[in-house]
């Protein structure tokens, strides 16, 4: 109970808290603005007051004050122009001209008069009588230089009209005086009562601002500082991320994370400012880096700051791809994917690649014939000197058996140990009569090794044969004629020699160079195991295996081996060796040729590692590839997650599945090692049901799948296309083919037909308008089925109506073609 009532308690704390921070503010303001607009409308209704007594002032007694002085002052104007005080200086036309203006003047002033006086009427009338004798006068006078300066009379008659109107404003001035006082001491009566009021809004106003800005800026304190804590645990939760990452704002660093200091070695301490990271992680480039840091502060969503190279603390230096992106308020967030490792792996790559490059040219253009075949013997690959010894181009052999090379000499028993020893794992060596092209017998010495991947199975054969052809007839021929054996002996390229009772009796200059030695002293009467080392290649010793090699030559009459030969200052090199029993006058001889192959076992050592390291190539391929292809699909899955749009997310999702598609083939052809042939029938179901995973339940029904499919392999290059035809074509199956369908099925048919292929999908769904979808040249769905179907030359034919389902069928020819496909 106890632990219920504290959390209640909590809970009401927590709601105490939410009503003074959100609600107390708002009480307080209506309650503020309704005190103030009582006081408002108080001090409005003053301010009427006042205005009424002001107008009252302006518009009568101050009007009808204004008029009089103006009409005493402009009727005594036209008085002295009349009278002719001017005359000297206007002429009688402006004099004219000046007293009607004058007179129109006091029109206006007795108008004001007569409409603005509150006093009696008669004194109107009055003044309207005296006013008209007065106008009647000037206009009936008239107006020359001479009457005006010697009409002394009129000019009395004049003055007399002027002091009778003057008279007559007397009591008008003085009414309108009186009440002009009376309207001035109400007006500063209510003047005062609404300064008074003033100032009592002014105070109250002070106050209340007062205790509302304090009121805001408590809250806004409050803000602040949860804020400020927030910001604290978010920099907090950036330190511990388990990616490199830096926060920061107009390049200052406000927080680095854990994994950034275990990268690079530089702690916050170390790189307080954007500019001082870029000083120590890019050197003599990090003006062009800070330029651009400084840019991502207009950043308004996330980017891809490209793949930066970053020098650490200790020196060494790291490969960065950075992202970078906005927080707010200023703040910038960048984060970073080592890429150390795989740029390594792409660089070793790199390097396998161009030094297989060299080898496969040093192979190409081999002076020995060099052919690799399959574990079943079938020719995949002959150098260019195999072509010009047999005449056979590469497209006439690849995938025959050497034994188009046949010449019948050797029987099927000599053959029969060939294979059984190289598919014991050992190495065949051994002379060979072929046949070329054109009949040429030719005599080839070759060495056939078995080709393991990294659990020791046979995955290729490969044969080194050097023609010997001129080297048989040569043998032959000393055999059979002394002299020409002389004549050979002494001139031959590769070192000859005689052995006689187990030492050497004579030489050619060829085996003396071979050996290091001036003169045929140094050699006669050594030993072969004197000019070898002690142990051969297979660990035997040499001196016995000598004796044993002249035993079987004794009895073969003629051998061929491998020996390990030294030179006089101690080289060790490998030879092809020859040795043949002679028999002359009862005596017995044994001839020797052999020939330094160190050239060659670097051939044949480079081609078996390169062999070998195919399969860790692939291996390595497949694993970038697929980790590719994972990538590109994830970051579309995010894209998806973070789109609004529903025809964006509809859009990014058919591509992960086209990716995936790709994948399945990829993966499908590295786990049966096949690289030129695909099962279609295995890949066309995996990709069914993961399509049938997403889409497979059409509003709460499950869409049943049968299937009907025939094994059948097809190249890569039509793969590819067939499975991205096979994604569109059943994904609108899935989606779109089965609303208000009561038993949703789907059938897929796979078929070969003599040489064709047949492909047919079929749904009981509702159907659709052929003619248009043909016509939506717009359509990606329906331009990417054009393409896939051109890419297998194939034909499309879609047959749909109205609540009678689709039925889509594709033919197209197989192809088992390897290499890149223009199509594609």
């Amino acid at each position: 109970m106890s632990k219920e009532f504290d959390y209640k308690r909590v809970g009401n704390s927590k709601k105490n808290r939410k009503w003074v921070e959100r609600y107390l503010p708002v009480s307080f303001s209506i309650f503020v603005s309704i005190l103030l607009g009582m006081f408002s409308l108080n001090i409005s209704h003053e301010v009427n007051n006042l205005t009424n007594n002001l107008d009252k002032f302006y518009k009568h007694p101050y009007k009808v004050r204004n008029a009089v002085s103006d009409f005493k002052l402009n009727a005594l104007e036209i008085v002295n122009l009349w009278s002719g005080h001017s005359a000297n200086t206007l002429s009688i036309s402006e004099l004219e001209l000046t007293v009607k203006r004058k007179i129109v003047v006091l029109d206006s002033a007795f108008v004001i008069i007569k409409d603005k006086y509150l006093g009696e009427g008669e004194e109107t009338l009055a003044l309207l009588e005296s006013y008209n004798s007065f106008k009647n006068y000037i206009n009936t006078t008239d107006f020359s230089v001479d009457k005006l300066n010697h009409a002394e009379s009129e000019f009395v008659e004049i003055n007399l009209l002027l002091q009778d109107i003057v008279n007559k404003l007397g009591p008008i001035d003085n009414f309108a005086s009186a009440k002009a006082k009376e309207y001035m001491s109400e007006y500063l009566i209510e003047d005062g009562f609404l300064l008074q009021k003033l100032k009592q809004l002014y105070i109250i106003t002070i106050v209340f601002f007062g205790i509302g800005l304090y009121s805001i800026l408590y809250l806004l304190m409050g803000k602040n500082l949860i804020l400020y804590r927030e910001q604290e645990r978010f920099l907090q939760s950036i330190e511990l991320s388990l990616v490199p990452m830096v926060i920061h704002k107009n390049g200052v660093i406000m927080q680095v994370s854990k994994e950034w200091v275990k990268q690079t070695g530089y702690s916050k301490e170390d790189i307080p400012t954007i500019e001082e990271w870029c000083r120590k992680a890019y050197g003599d480039d990090y003006m062009s880096r800070l330029e651009f840091i400084y840019k991502t502060y207009e950043l308004e969503t996330l980017q891809e700051d490209g793949i930066w190279t970053v020098k650490t603390k200790s020196g060494d230096e790291i490969i960065w791809r950075f992202r970078s992106g906005p927080l707010g308020d200023g703040i910038v967030f960048s984060t970073a994917i080592n890429l150390t490792e795989e740029h390594k792996k792409q660089q070793q790559i790199e390097n396998f690649y161009v030094e297989k490059l060299k080898l496969a040219t040093a192979v190409d253009q081999s002076p020995a014939s060099i052919l690799i075949t399959d574990t079943n013997g079938n020719i995949e690959y002959v150098n260019n000197y195999f072509t010009e010894i047999t005449g056979y181009s590469s497209d006439e052999v690849v995938g025959l058996k050497p034994s188009i090379l046949k010449s019948g000499f050797q029987d099927a028993n000599y053959y029969k140990d060939l294979w059984e020893t190289i598919s014991s794992g050992k190495v065949w060596r051994g002379d060979l009569q072929n046949r070329a092209k054109d009949g040429t017998i030719f005599w080839e010495l070759a060495s056939i090794s078995p080709i393991t991947d990294a659990q020791g199975n046979v995955i290729n054969y490969v044969a080194v044969k050097e023609n010997i052809t001129e080297k048989k007839h040569t043998q032959d021929a000393l055999i059979k004629s002394e002299k020409k054996y002389r004549d050979v002996f002494t001139r031959s390229t590769d070192a000859c020699l005689i052995i006689k009772d187990g030492v050497y009796i004579d030489c050619n200059k060829a085996a003396l160079m071979a050996l290091g030695m001036r003169s045929k002293k140094a050699l006669i009467g050594l030993k072969p195991s004197d000019i070898s080392p002690e142990f051969q290649e297979d660990g035997s010793r040499s001196d016995s295996g000598a004796v044993n090699k002249m035993l079987k030559a004794t009895k073969e009459k003629h051998i061929r081996f491998e020996w390990l030969h030294k030179k006089i200052i101690g080289e060790v090199f490998p030879s092809e060796v020859m040795l043949t029993k002679i028999e002359e006058d009862d005596e017995d001889y044994f001839y020797v040729v052999w020939r330094d192959i160190t050239e060659r076992k670097k051939q044949e050592k480079l081609l078996k590692e390169n062999l070998e390291e195919k399969e860790v190539l692939l291996s390595e391929i497949h694993h970038r590839v697929k980790n590719n292809l994972a990538i590109i699909s994830g970051l579309l899955e995010l894209q998806i997650f973070s789109a609004k749009n529903s025809k964006v997310i509809s859009a990014l999702g058919l591509s992960v599945q086209r990716i995936k598609t790709m994948a399945i083939i990829h993966e499908q052809m590295y786990e049966s090692g096949d690289f030129t042939a695909i099962s279609i029938d295995e890949s066309l179901q995996v990709q069914i049901e993961n399509l049938r995973k997403i889409y497979g339940v059409n509003r709460g029904k499950v869409i049943a799948v049968t299937y009907d499919l025939e094994v059948i392999k097809i190249s890569i290059n039509q793969a590819i296309p067939f499975g991205l035809l096979i994604n569109e074509l059943a994904s609108n199956s899935f989606k779109y083919a089965f609303d208000g369908v009561e038993h949703p099925t789907l059938s897929i048919l796979l078929h070969a037909k003599k040489d064709v292929i047949e492909f047919n999908i079929q749904d009981n769904g509702i159907g659709f308008n052929v003619d248009k979808f043909n016509n939506e040249e717009d359509s990606l769905t329906q331009n990417l089925i054009n393409v896939f179907v051109s890419q297998l030359n194939g034909n499309l034919d879609i047959q749909s109506s109205p609540d009678k389902g689709t039925s889509v069928t594709l033919t197209f020819k197989p192809t088992l073609k390897r290499g890149s496909s223009s199509n594609l």
